[in-house]
C-alpha cells in the first residue's frame, strides 16, 4: 500500500526561509557508517584484544564507541552457562589486570565486542562428552580485576 503523505505546513515555512526545497525521499537507503558501526556492535562484533582502545577512566571503546568485551567461545558446557554463571567466563567494562595479563602472555583470543547493555550475551558452549559447540544466549558475571592494565 502507497501512503501519499502532503506536508503543507512544513512547504510553507520552506518558502518562508527562502530554503532550497530537500530532493529526498523516503525509500530503503544505505546506512551512516556510524549506525551500521552500532548495529553490529549490538550483536557483537569479533575482533582482536589489540583493536582495544582504552579510553577516559580505562573504559574500553572501539572504534571511539564505548563497548564491553568478552570472550565469544567460553569453551565451558551449557549447564554452566545457564546455571552457575559466578563459575562462568566474565565481560569486562574496563581495562583490568585480567586484560593486561592476556596482552602480556600473547594470548590475544577472539574476543568479542558489544554495547548491549543487557548483561545477556551470545556465546558459545562445548559438551563434554561429545565436544559438540553450541551457540546460546547466556548471562554474564563482569569482570572484578580492578585496576588499570596500561
Amino acid at each position: 500500500m502507497k501512503l501519499n503523505a502532503d506536508f503543507p505546513e512544513l512547504k510553507a515555512l520552506i518558502k518562508r526561509m527562502r530554503a532550497k526545497p530537500s530532493d529526498w525521499r523516503p525509500g530503503v537507503g544505505s546506512l551512516d557508517p556510524l549506525e551500521k558501526l552500532r548495529l553490529e556492535l549490538e550483536e557483537g562484533k569479533e575482533i582482536p584484544l589489540s583493536a582495544v582502545e582504552v579510553i577516559h577512566g580505562g573504559l574500553l571503546a572501539y572504534q571511539s564507541e564505548q563497548v564491553v568485551l568478552y570472550i565469544y567461545d567460553t569453551r565451558l558446557s551449557r549447564f554452566i552457562l545457564e546455571n552457575e554463571p559466578e563459575n562462568s567466563r566474565r565481560f569486562h567494562v574496563a581495562d583490568c589486570r585480567a586484560l593486561d595479563r592476556m596482552r602480556q602472555e600473547g594470548r590475544f583470543e577472539r574476543y568479542v565486542v558489544t554495547n548491549r547493555k543487557t548483561g545477556i550475551f551470545s556465546v558459545t558452549s562445548t559438551d563434554p562428552d561429545t565436544r559438540e559447540v553450541e551457540k546460546l544466549e547466556a548471562s554474564l558475571f563482569v569482570c572484578n580485576t580492578s585496576g588499570t592494565g596500561l
